[in-house]
């Protein structure tokens, strides 16, 4: 029968597809995905050490490595420096109206699971849980072998309550050198 190797194909294509990751170590930004060690202790927005974008009236900020955001709220910023509840551990990140200094807690940095899809491009989701009133974040980092400054992006914040981020950065491809670039087209 041709259907048996037909399905075979199909589950080995499907569990390459997504990988498991073991257990993330939130002190270092590390985790080990399909038995690669990932480790995002260097990724820090030039200048500020945090991530920061403003987006529908709301300054949001996102720090993963050197231990997040403290308790105390996001340090130099103007509208975050401090939680309105602050969370029992330090956050992930946070959102403010960009009009007022009521700052949240989205997450705590220490409630993190990876996964890894296979791509191309690769790209490594972590989902942050344990925010303020359960808001939650949603992290996909993308592999870009050419971003060598990461490019972050708030996304959307669907379904309410989950706060979809983005970023491109090298230090989420697989290790060995770069594929090569497409063709120009014709």
């Amino acid at each position: 029968m041709t259907i048996v190797p037909v399905l075979v194909a199909l589950a080995a294509l499907c569990s390459t597809a997504w990988g498991q990751c073991g257990k993330p170590d939130v002190a270092s930004a590390s985790c080990t995905c399909n038995g690669v060690l990932y480790n995002f202790t260097t990724l820090v927005a030039p200048g500020t050490t945090y991530f920061e974008e403003e987006q529908d009236n709301s300054d949001f900020y996102f720090l993963m490595a050197q231990g997040g955001l403290p308790t105390t709220g996001v340090p130099g910023s103007s509208s975050c420096s401090s939680f309105v509840n602050p969370p029992p551990s330090n956050a992930v990140a946070g959102m403010a109206a960009t009009s007022s200094t009521f700052c949240f807690y989205l997450a705590l940095l220490s409630q993190q699971n990876w996964t890894i899809s296979a791509g191309p491009p690769q790209v490594i989701t972590i989902v942050f849980t344990g925010g303020d009133a359960g808001r939650q974040v949603t992290l996909q980092l993308q592999c870009d072998y050419h971003a060598s400054t990461p490019i972050f992006s708030v996304q959307d914040q669907n379904p309410p309550f989950n706060f979809n981020m983005n970023m491109q950065t090298k230090l989420a491809c697989p290790p060995g050198p770069a594929p090569p670039p497409p063709p120009p087209p014709p």
